[in-house]
């Protein structure tokens, strides 16, 4: 079945009965759109690209106060949680 679209409210229809899954609390909008552009830009996204996606009028707001810097020691755990199965797979 494919994935509904990229709406509000579609999203919380997937991403929060993943959290429950995984004991893990919604920490709200905000700090979902963070992580959302931290890891697009962690991806190689293009910052104006991230931008757009969020709808901000300015690259700068993008680039201050959502896309934050992941030390790659924090990332390389993750990625390690994540194959351990622990988180990323429902």
């Amino acid at each position: 079945m494919p994935l509904p679209p990229m709406q509000p409210s579609n999203i919380l229809r997937i991403v929060l009965p993943l959290l429950k899954t995984k004991n893990l609390e919604w920490k709200g909008w905000h700090g979902f759109r963070r992580g959302v552009a931290t890891e697009l830009h962690k991806q190689g996204v293009q910052d104006i690209v991230i931008q757009r996606a969020l709808r901000h009028a300015s690259v700068a707001v993008t680039q201050d106060s959502y896309i934050k810097d992941v030390p790659e020691v924090v990332s390389d755990a993750l990625d390690k949680l994540a194959k351990a199965g622990r988180i990323g797979n429902a």
